[in-house]
């Protein structure tokens, strides 16, 4: 029987019931139960990302997931669901830049860089959370700079959860109940936490652990940064849960005036400008459709 470890550059996989294939070109990543591959389309030529699992069930509730947030536009394209020699596989939208993880040490996020994206964070959340769900694994890997397309991209919505429903796919940094502020309930003071916990990572420069540290040990860190007092308040708040929705977050950052011109040459600066600007179309064409239909 052929084994998942026999993939390897150059291995062709092909569909059982959509009869595409793909050339394998580089292994992106691997995980207890699959692994992310960089292939090409055999046919075209373009370049997918392609995941590979011996979980069927868990790539086909993602492609669910995709599917049903299709309409939002920092998700990844859903391709196609096939099966392979027995294993499920998931082909997705490839995405030419890198995630946030990039950021934390490298202190090359300004603080109005992380402020903004929180906004597009807490945006794109808030209208997950009116379809009914909440998106649980929310972290810094899982948050694409998307270069050649200038967008911010969420790329893993395996963790999408029903609204209030127990939390089953999470990350101790990011989850709220392992460091004893809330529940692990599918909500929006869960996401505000996560998004909260993104940007002080990147502010900081640097990651934490709930096994190691307590949360007062980390909002003892933000209150001795030079970061702008507003920012400080805010982030504070919403790592200690004092924020009940999203739109209550997302109303103060959006309130901060954190227009920085020495990072506006910024790639990444720019680029969370241009998917905010989106972001703010979005809602005036959603909020204009509703007038409409009154």
């Amino acid at each position: 029987m052929f084994k998942m470890e026999d993939i390897h550059l150059g291995s062709d996989i092909c569909g059982r019931w959509h009869n595409r294939c793909y050339k394998v070109s580089k292994l992106l990543g691997r995980g207890g139960t699959g692994s992310v591959f960089l292939a090409q389309r055999v046919d075209d030529g373009k370049k997918v990302a392609l995941k590979i699992s011996c979980v069927g069930e868990d790539l086909i509730y993602e492609y669910h997931s995709l599917t049903d947030m299709a309409c939002l536009s920092m998700v990844p394209e859903a391709i196609e669901l096939d099966e392979w020699h027995g294993y499920t596989f998931l082909v997705l939208e490839y995405i030419e830049g890198y995630d946030l993880s990039y950021y934390i040490g490298a202190g090359k996020c300004s603080y109005a860089g992380a402020v903004r994206l929180g906004c597009i964070l807490a945006f794109l959340m808030s209208k997950v959370w009116g379809k009914g769900y909440c998106l649980t694994d929310v972290k810094p890997e899982n948050v694409m700079v998307d270069i050649a397309n200038r967008r911010i991209i969420v790329i893993d919505w395996s963790s999408l959860t029903e609204a209030g429903a127990p939390v089953k796919e999470f990350t101790p940094t990011y989850d709220i109940a392992s460091w004893g502020v809330g529940r692990r309930l599918a909500d929006q003071r869960y996401m505000v936490f996560a998004i909260s916990m993104i940007m002080t990572v990147l502010i900081m420069g640097k990651s934490y652990s709930p096994v190691s540290v307590s949360i007062d040990e980390v909002t003892g860190d933000m209150k001795h940064t030079k970061c702008p007092i507003g920012v400080k308040n805010i982030l504070i708040a919403g790592l200690k849960g004092r924020y009940d929705t999203l739109q209550q977050f997302y109303n103060a950052m959006n309130a901060l005036d954190m227009y920085d011109r020495s990072s506006e040459n910024d790639r990444m600066d720019k680029i969370i400008n241009i998917t905010l600007a989106a972001a703010a179309l979005f809602a005036f064409l959603s909020i204009a459709n509703w007038l409409i239909l009154i």
